[in-house]
């Protein structure tokens, strides 16, 4: 399982109890994320294991197809661009905020580097 990446991955026999702990859960992981197109997975029934619960699931019809136009209609225009432009602002407030005292000034700079020549 681990290493290299595959077209398609054919995992036999990974899925363990959930009392058995998170190895199975690891693994079925690694598998998954190796697999580049196709991913399958070959199991017995196991009771209380991490796969049990695909054993129920269903598709409804209840589903709501996409609708690209009310899903536009709820986005902010120019969202990121205010989001971007508020973090600037608060970054140079943070900038002038910050105290001057680490600058030396150049005639304290001067004065010193002519008294060490005089020595």
């Amino acid at each position: 399982v681990d290493g290299l990446e595959f077209l398609s991955v054919i995992a036999v026999g990974f899925d363990h109890p959930v009392s058995e702990g998170n190895m199975a859960r690891s693994q079925i992981y690694r598998a998954i994320t190796r697999s580049q197109m196709m991913f399958t997975i070959v199991n017995h029934a196991i009771p209380a294991s991490w796969l049990k619960f695909l054993s129920h699931v269903k598709l409804t019809e209840k589903v709501k197809r996409f609708n690209a136009k009310a899903e536009r209609f709820k986005t902010k225009t120019g969202a990121a661009t205010k989001a971007l432009l508020l973090a600037d602002s608060s970054e140079k407030k943070q900038t002038s905020a910050m105290p001057a005292s680490s600058s030396l000034s150049s005639s304290s700079l001067s004065s010193s580097s002519s008294s060490s020549s005089a020595a």
